[in-house]
This record gives C-alpha cells, structure tokens and sequence, in this order.
C-alpha cells in the first residue's frame, strides 16, 4: 500500500469510526472519498452526508452538519468544509504533500521506483531516470560534504506559483503510481 493509499485509507477509517460513534442502528455507509482534482474543493472530498441521508430522513447538508463537527475532533489539524449539496471536502495540514514526498523516500529506500509500471513513452521514461539518478547523486554530494538539505522546512503554501503547486502535485501522483 502506498503512502497515499494509506492516507486514505486512514481518512476512510475516521469516517467510519465517526459514523458508528455518532449513528446507532442499521445505517448505509456506502461512500465515496476520492481526492479533489480542482483548486477550491479540499484535498479530499467525500459523499458520506448523502450515504447517511436517507437512513437519518435528515437533508445531507445537515446530516454533514453534524457529521464535521465529530471529524474535527477526530482529525485535529484537518478543516472539514461543507459545500452544498452536502459534500465535504477535507482540507489537510499545509504540509501533507511534503510529508508524503517524504514518506515516498521513505518507501523507495525500501523499495526501488518502478517505472516500466508506467505507460510512458521510452524518451520520457528515460528523461525520468535520469532526473531520478540526478537527484540522488546531487544529495550523496551534498550528505559528503556536511551538507544536509532542510526538507522539513518545504511546506506547500510556500511554493511560489501554481506551476510548482501544480508540479508537487503531479510528482505525487507519479510516485504513488511508481510505488504500487
């Protein structure tokens, strides 16, 4: 499982523990929770409001309503936002992408990156590998002469623009397809 199937699985595992603290009975809890692709609607966004709806004879902007508010507590450093008609999109730490990346190093220390997993053209492929062996040769020098990068202080809202906003994303995308 990779770092970011793990992550959702642990938002899912929330999600379910909420429900069953806050809902006794029989309840539907067919749901989705997937990560947002557009700017604006969080770093996840889940249906559960509308799962809960019918069983609770409640509107799914209510049902989500109460449901935030259980989460929140559950999930001190994340915002949970409700956007009509009863979706709620879940907004991580500032630094979850980071510390994914990290968490990726972490996994390809273990495990070396695959790339012929992927469905990409040889050129591109190759420019990959390339890019890949840079990056490891640039931080040995840096580890043999005393120098240790400061990765920790990478955060997301410090990137500059939308292009490396967007480049974190697509890295994370290509690790987690990388990885599996």
């Amino acid at each position: 499982m990779t770092p970011l199937m793990q992550l959702k699985e642990e938002l899912r595992q929330t999600i379910l523990k909420c429900i069953k603290e806050l809902y006794t009975g029989e309840v539907n809890v067919d749901f989705q929770l997937e990560r947002s692709k557009a700017e604006g609607y969080g770093d996840f966004s889940t249906t559960v409001a509308f799962s809960l709806c019918k069983g609770l004879r409640k509107p799914p902007i209510e049902v989500a309503e109460i449901f935030i508010d259980r989460l929140q507590e559950e999930h001190l450093n994340s915002e949970f936002v409700i956007a009509a008609p009863g979706f709620i999109n879940i907004y991580l730490s500032k630094s979850w992408k980071t510390d994914l990346l990290k968490e990726y190093a972490n996994e390809k220390q273990k495990k070396p990156i695959q790339l012929d997993k992927l469905d990409l053209e040889k050129q591109l492929k190759d420019s990959l590998e390339y890019i890949l062996f840079r990056s490891q040769w640039i931080l040995e020098v840096f580890k043999s002469e005393g120098i240790s990068p400061d990765a920790d202080s990478l955060d997301y809202s410090s990137l500059s623009n939308d292009l490396e906003k967007k480049l974190l994303d697509e890295l994370i995308n290509l690790m987690d397809r990388c990885i599996r």
